[in-house]
C-alpha cells in the first residue's frame, strides 16, 4: 500500500510539472499551491522531480556536450509536436544522464572543512555535498563551501549560485556576500552577485536577506516569499519586488531581462562570452527587455545595438564595447 500511495503522488507531481509548463493560468497555479500544501510528500515529490530535470537540463551548458546545437536543448513542451505524456517521461529518464555533471565536493559529512569552486566562463556546474544539499553555480562564479549535517555556509565571491537543500530535516544554508548574509532554513533561491548589484530570489521554502555589519549600523532584515526578489545596490540602498518567473531559466542556458539597467545585463551576459563585452557610461541606465541563449554573445550585441542605436568597438585590451553611435 505504501508503494502503491508513493506511485500516485508521483504520477501527480508529474501531471502538474507538465501542466504549469503547457498553462499560465491563475487558477492552474492556485490548484497546484493547494495540492503541494496538502501533503508534505507532495512537496517532496515535486522538488525531487524539478531538481531532476533541473539537472539534465544543465548537460546543454557541460563540457560532454558544449558541441551541440542549442536548438536541440530548448525546453521540450517549445519544440513543435512535443506532447506532455513524453515530457514528463523524460524527466524521469533525463536521471542517470544528469549525473554526468554533478561534480561532488571534498567535504565529507561533519567536515568543516570549506573548499572553493570556480567555473570558467560559459560553464555550468553542479556541486552536490554530503549533506544532501547542491549548489549549481554559473558562469564566471567563484564561491567557498563547508558543511556539516546540520548546515551549509557558502560566500559567493561573485557570479551566480543557486542553492537547494531538502524542504524537511535538510541542513540550512548560510551565504554570505560581503557584508550581507542570506539563511535558508529550507527550500531553493538565487543569489547573484554583479559588480554593481547584488540580489537574491527565493523559488520555494523561506530566505531571510540581511546586511550590515551590525557593529557599524543595525542590521536591516527582509524575510522574502516564494517568488519575491530582493536587489542591493552599490550605495546600500535595498529594493523588493516580484520575480519574473523567466528568471528561473538561466540553469537552461536562457536568460530574461524585464526592464532591466543595460549595465547589469551586459554583466551577466558577460558571464558566458570571451572576447569580454561592456557598456559605455552614457549607455548604461538604459532599460532592457527580452530573453536571449546565454551564449549568443553576437545575437546579445546584435539587439542592443539595433535598440539603443549603437554600434561595438574593440580596445586595446581586446573587450567589445557598445558606445553610442556618432
Amino acid at each position: 500500500m505504501i508503494e502503491d500511495s508513493e506511485s500516485r503522488i508521483r504520477r501527480e507531481a508529474a501531471d502538474w510539472w507538465s501542466r504549469l509548463r503547457t498553462s499560465d493560468r491563475a487558477e492552474v497555479r492556485a490548484a497546484f499551491e493547494a495540492w503541494r500544501t496538502e501533503d508534505p510528500a507532495h512537496d517532496a515529490a515535486y522538488l525531487r522531480l524539478e531538481r531532476r530535470w533541473d539537472q539534465s537540463a544543465f548537460i546543454a551548458n557541460a563540457g560532454v556536450s558544449r558541441s551541440r546545437n542549442l536548438d536541440l536543448a530548448r525546453p521540450l513542451w517549445t519544440r513543435p509536436g512535443a506532447r506532455v505524456a513524453a515530457l514528463a517521461a523524460a524527466i524521469f529518464l533525463a536521471v542517470g544522464l544528469g549525473a554526468l555533471v554533478i561534480h561532488r565536493s571534498g567535504s565529507g559529512l561533519g567536515s568543516l572543512a570549506e573548499t572553493r569552486y570556480v567555473t570558467a566562463p560559459g560553464e555550468v556546474r553542479i556541486v552536490t555535498l554530503a549533506n544532501g544539499a547542491h549548489v549549481v553555480l554559473d558562469g564566471d562564479t567563484a564561491v567557498a563551501l563547508r558543511s556539516s549535517s546540520a548546515e551549509t555556509a557558502a560566500r559567493l565571491e561573485r557570479g551566480r549560485a543557486r542553492f537547494a537543500s531538502p524542504l524537511s530535516g535538510g541542513p540550512r544554508f548560510v551565504v554570505a556576500v560581503d557584508d550581507r548574509a542570506f539563511t535558508s532554513p529550507s527550500g531553493e533561491f538565487d543569489i547573484d552577485v554583479g559588480p554593481h548589484l547584488v540580489s537574491a530570489v527565493l523559488w520555494r521554502g523561506s530566505l531571510d536577506a540581511s546586511d550590515g555589519p551590525a557593529a557599524i549600523k543595525p542590521a536591516r532584515s527582509w524575510p522574502l516569499r516564494a517568488g519575491r526578489r530582493v536587489s542591493f545596490v552599490a550605495s546600500g540602498e535595498a529594493r523588493e519586488e516580484a520575480a519574473p518567473r523567466a528568471l528561473r531559466d538561466w540553469t537552461q542556458g536562457m536568460l530574461s531581462f524585464e526592464a532591466t539597467r543595460l549595465a547589469d545585463a551586459v554583466d551577466i551576459i558577460d558571464r558566458y562570452c570571451r572576447p569580454r563585452i561592456e557598456v559605455a557610461d552614457d549607455l548604461a541606465d538604459l532599460r532592457l527587455t527580452g530573453g536571449f541563449r546565454a551564449r549568443d554573445c553576437a545575437g546579445f550585441t546584435k539587439t542592443v545595438t539595433t535598440m539603443f542605436h549603437a554600434r561595438v568597438v574593440r580596445v586595446a585590451d581586446g573587450t567589445l564595447r557598445i558606445v553610442k553611435k556618432p
